[in-house]
């Protein structure tokens, strides 16, 4: 419990944007989705119409495209759940999106940055590989290199 309030406090403004909806079910989606389901889907948003009057729609990601289908066919389960936790009827559509970790839009604030290899990085790199005496290992090793940013 320690954790999870230190957790809030320092979470709560970057929840600002999103309400205090996606905070909560965040925070205890465990809670909410039970063991089974917290690791094969995530609480992505939550959004609301204009007039904020009627229930959300909360957007879960799968990691699997066969999660998916079982989100699918639990809406209905996750919606009731819901329902209790909160003690009335905040979210009324669950829309599920699949994980796909090459089309997820990272904010330019948390994208990484990388630097190219300096040619002299590059040449340390190749010294060290070629100490290894296995012919396929150095090849792979090699590869994997060309692919890697510094």
């Amino acid at each position: 419990m320690w954790l999870k309030e230190h957790v809030r406090e320092v979470s709560t403004p970057a929840f600002k944007k999103q309400g205090s909806v996606l905070y909560r079910v965040i925070a205890d989606w465990t809670l909410i989705a039970g063991e089974q389901l917290k690791t094969r889907a995530f609480p992505l948003s939550v959004k609301f119409g204009k007039d904020k009057s009627g229930g959300g729609t909360l957007f879960l990601e799968a990691i699997n495209p066969s999660c998916g289908l079982e989100l699918e066919m639990m809406i209905p389960t996750i919606l009731s759940k819901i329902d209790i936790y909160f003690g009335y009827k905040v979210i009324t559509k669950i829309k599920v999106v699949l994980c796909d970790k090459a089309d997820f839009p990272l904010d330019d604030a948390i994208k990484p940055t990388y630097k190219k290899r300096t040619l002299k990085q590059n040449d340390d790199l190749a010294k060290i590989i070629n100490q290894n005496r296995d012919i396929e290992i150095r090849a792979s090793l090699m590869n994997i290199a060309e692919h890697i940013e510094s």
